[in-house]
């Protein structure tokens, strides 16, 4: 059994701090059932209320941690766990214990203007950091038998089309989180990367260093959310990406703010009221003004 524990993440464009469920859990678990492994999902709130719960840990064969501030704020009903917070991982001999998001990528963010504790500082803890793309990565650490040295830590997609049927398999572990339904909302990936990664970008953001933009195709997008309003979710939150007016824009590695294709975001949204219609919360978050 592999269990994910959401330590939560907070980056420019992503969203994961409840009352959000960011999309890392969700491909995550998406990647393993699609192995053929079994997933449970906990959150670190549920580790700080219910002692007991560490029980399901020592189960586990494997644990995926997800965790990381890239940009610390301020939070209303939770905040991500530290790197202290995680030491009792070091207790655990049998899983194989696995770290991702931005943690793993830049450190672990205390708060602005403070340095990131160093994520190399937990290597003893983990056996794999993953510095890659943690659903392409563990998928095929599953397919290798979890031999963590056959496996890349620097991974990623190749395209967004990969992660499609991740995102729509993975949908129902938003059951087990202790929010759902009604005070979960779903953060939704459209694109990544940044237009204006071409000049270097906004120097408070880290999103251009994912490149250029690539855009989830809307019927991917669309699908997701299906499986998600299917799995009891009326909250969502279209943030995840830098800009929502640069979705499916033209001149995409050319222009700094490239032209916006209306056809397609309206062909996005009118999409998703088609296959949620009851939704309660449909938030758009991020835009550049320049655009």
């Amino acid at each position: 059994m592999i269990t994910i524990l959401d330590g939560y993440v907070d980056e420019p464009t992503c969203l994961g701090v409840p009352p959000y469920i960011s999309p890392y859990p969700r491909y995550i678990a998406g990647s393993i059932l699609d192995a053929g492994e079994g997933v449970h999902y906990l959150t670190i709130d549920q580790l700080r209320i219910n002692d007991e719960k560490v029980k399901l840990l020592y189960r586990s064969d494997v644990i995926v941690v997800i965790v990381g501030m890239a940009v610390p704020g301020r939070y209303l009903s939770s905040f991500p766990a530290s790197p202290k917070e995680l030491s009792f991982l070091n207790g655990l001999e049998k899983p194989i214990k696995i770290l991702c998001g931005p943690a793993a990528r830049h450190g672990f963010g205390i708060s602005g203007g403070k340095k990131a504790f160093n994520s190399r500082e937990l290597e003893k803890s983990f056996d794999l950091i993953i510095k890659g793309d943690p659903e392409i990565i563990i998928n095929q650490l599953i397919l290798e038998r979890f031999n963590v040295d056959a496996v890349d830590p620097n991974a990623n997609r190749d395209s967004a089309k990969e992660i499609r049927d991740f995102a729509i398999k993975g949908a129902n572990i938003v059951k087990e989180h202790p929010n759902f339904p009604d005070y979960l909302i779903a953060e939704i990936e459209t694109y990544r990367g940044c237009p204006r990664a071409i000049t270097g970008g906004c120097s408070f953001c880290i999103e251009p260093l994912k490149g250029i933009p690539d855009f989830r195709p809307i019927k991917d997008i669309i699908d997701e959310i299906k499986a998600l309003y299917n799995a009891g979710i009326k909250h969502f939150r279209i943030g995840n990406q830098p800009c929502i007016f640069s979705y499916m824009s033209e001149g995409v590695g050319e222009l700094d703010f490239p032209k916006p294709n209306p056809e397609a975001i309206e062909k996005l949204f009118s999409g998703i009221r088609n296959v949620a219609p009851d939704l309660k919360t449909l938030h758009i978050d991020n835009a550049n003004p320049g655009t």
